[in-house]
């Protein structure tokens, strides 16, 4: 993909308007090119990582953690301990001055983290020796007592210019959060300005007491200007914000050299690539902020700085490799690198796996104990639920319904409804495996239940429009949708998509009824919907974003992990169906269906029926039976 350059408005017309000039001067300026011997050029090789979420061991080509079974082959990339040997060799083999940035987002909760919090994450942290780093999006979500012991006990600089904690007690006093950071190597002074986004409060308000997180330009332009009055030429601005606020920032904060980001977990390459991520743009992205100058900055010498933008991609796939050129007064004259895929060809480092082993040990005992038991396949990887309904995606929909109901009964007026949130959505992405009868009576342990769901998203009730339902399900079955897991599981909704891939009928059950049935959407309506944050707060660009405004949290801890632990808990025997919720009719079907009418006549109102006090959606017979993949 061919190297991107966005220019600022008056650049644009600037550039218009001299085009001629330039051409003419072109051809009587000689071309400045550094010099390897220049004493004058100072060299360094940036190193950085992103969005690593906790994933501590190897994952496969999709960022799924790897079986124990596939862990000796060649189809596991990152883990920490590669991480680690890959970040040794290069201080170790480097010429010239190393500094190596992590932009947050390291932990989530996996189940090292849930057992061991963030005290595991700084441990680890530690061991890869960043220079500095940010905070991230989930870093709160552990509380705040979490947070203050993450922030005192890492020893590594935690950089955030945007975040006020004045007046949280609980971190105002702590030193090693700081706007920025002075590290100097080989004779020169680097600053480091943190940042994190906004958005952290929409996932985490209710664990943040009385921190605040202001937008982030003016915030680290006035840390620009104090690094600059205190002799720093080089300054780099490493947050937690995404691509498009990168750009921004390197857009339109003045006097920035480099900006590393995270977040948006963005996948940059220069070139062939390396795996089956696509990359979004060149390594490194170049953005030309405007300039204030007259049309005749060339007489001055005041030609207008370009500014590398740079992420890893996520999961520890990736460690991120820039190699940059400063001219004596801080300005990038090159820089030149692409991500480093950590493939098998980069061994583990031996202490760090050491390490993890006694970490796993140590959780032996919870991954272990037994909390129910199936009967069939729970099919939740990505061949089954990524493009089609599938037996797991529909218990834990499901699920989502049934704890709502369990746990809020009573304040419904039963006279009029049965819930207030009938219908319920996840991702399918977020189911990471499958669970299979292979153990001795279907056994389910919790490790099994940490496999299948690893990122204890929070689940919680919003309240959108029809459109807005309608909106996300059509983008869910688009071709782009493939390959990624943004397909939807469900409850509560039932789906005939044609073969184009358009969504020919939706209907939803009620809510406000005595007994459920399904109906069909109406646009301008209402409906409470349960979702896990991820669809909120979007961790990726597919989320219901447009008409949320009161994302409520079904409670502390109460994760999409907790609500399927406690579903099976309660159900001790499951045996979850593929039961007729998303009809996909191909070009054969269109001799057994005609129209549309047709299949709502087969869809029908669905009266659902209640076992042992509870309710849950058993489906209904289609005589459409290609009920499956797009492909």
């Amino acid at each position: 993909m061919a190297a991107t350059m966005r220019m600022g408005r008056g650049n644009y017309w600037r550039g218009c308007g001299l085009l001629t000039l330039c051409l003419i001067m072109a051809t009587a300026l000689p071309r400045v090119v550094a010099d390897p011997d220049d004493d004058d050029v100072y060299r360094l090789v940036l190193l950085h990582t992103n969005d690593m979420h906790s994933n501590f061991h190897q994952v496969d080509k999709y960022g799924t953690p790897c079986s124990a079974k596939s862990a000796d082959v060649t189809k596991c990339y990152g883990g920490f301990a590669r991480v680690k040997t890959a970040v040794d060799n290069e201080r170790k083999n480097a010429e010239n001055a190393v500094l190596y940035l992590d932009a947050g987002g390291s932990i989530r909760n996996t189940a090292p983290h849930t057992y061991f919090k963030t005290k595991s994450m700084a441990d680890l942290m530690m061991k890869l020796k960043p220079d500095a780093m940010s905070l991230g999006s989930k870093e709160f979500k552990d509380g705040l007592v979490n947070i203050k012991n993450f922030i005192h006990d890492i020893k590594i600089p935690i950089v955030c210019s945007n975040i006020d904690v004045s007046e949280e007690p609980l971190l105002s006093t702590e030193k090693n959060l700081m706007k920025s950071k002075i590290i100097k190597i080989k004779g020169r002074k680097i600053g480091i300005i943190g940042y994190l986004t906004p958005e952290t409060h929409n996932g985490a308000s209710e664990y943040m007491g009385n921190v605040k997180i202001k937008p982030e330009k003016e915030e680290i332009q006035n840390e620009v200007n104090y690094l600059k009055s205190n002799g720093v030429n080089i300054i780099i601005a490493l947050g937690h914000s995404g691509i498009e606020t990168d750009e921004m920032i390197a857009m339109e904060v003045k006097d920035i050299d480099v900006v590393v980001g995270g977040y948006s977990c963005t996948f940059l390459y220069k070139g062939k690539m390396p795996n089956i991520d696509e990359p979004y743009d060149s390594y490194p992205v170049w953005v030309e902020p405007p300039s204030d100058s007259s049309i005749f900055w060339f007489f001055d010498y005041s030609i207008p700085k370009s500014v590398p933008i740079v992420q890893a991609f996520r999961d520890t796939k990736y460690l991120g490799k820039l190699v940059l050129e400063f001219d004596m007064d801080g300005n990038v004259t090159s820089a030149e690198g692409n991500p480093i895929l950590l493939d098998y060809t980069i061994e583990q480092d031996p202490d760090l796996l050491k390490y993890l082993k006694e970490m796993e040990e140590s959780i032996e005992k919870l991954t272990s104990s037994v909390i129910g038991s199936t009967s069939v396949v729970l099919q939740g990887s990505n061949r089954f639920c990524w493009t089609q309904e599938c037996n797991l995606g529909n218990f834990v929909a499901d699920a989502f319904v049934a704890h709502n109901v369990r746990t809020n009964m009573k304040s419904f007026d039963l006279t009029q409804q049965w819930t207030d949130a009938s219908i319920a959505f996840l991702q399918s992405g977020v189911i990471r495996s499958n669970i299979g009868p292979t153990n001795p009576a279907g056994v389910i342990t919790m490790g099994d239940i940490l496999l299948v769901l690893p990122l204890l998203h929070d689940v919680g009730k919003v309240t959108v429009k029809g459109s807005e339902i309608r909106r996300i399900i059509e983008q869910t079955v688009q071709p782009s949708s493939e390959g990624n897991g943004e397909f939807l599981q469900m409850s509560g909704v039932k789906l005939v998509i044609d073969h184009k891939y358009r969504v020919k009928t939706i209907k939803v059950r009620c809510a406000i009824c005595l007994v459920p049935v399904y109906k069909t959407l109406d646009p301008d309506a209402d409906y409470t919907i349960i979702i896990n944050e991820n669809l909120v707060t979007g961790e990726s660009d597919f989320k219901f974003n447009q008409l949320v405004t009161d994302y409520q949290s079904l409670g502390k801890w109460i994760t999409e992990t907790e609500i399927l632990k406690r579903e099976i808990e309660i159900k001790r025997l499951i045996r979850p169906e593929i039961s007729g919720r998303i009809i996909i009719v191909t070009d054969s079907d269109k001799e057994l269906m005609t129209d549309t009418e047709s299949l709502e006549d087969e869809m029908g109102d669905v009266t659902e029926t209640a076992d042992d006090g509870e309710l849950y959606d058993f489906g209904v017979e289609s005589t459409v039976t290609l009920v499956g993949s797009f492909f």
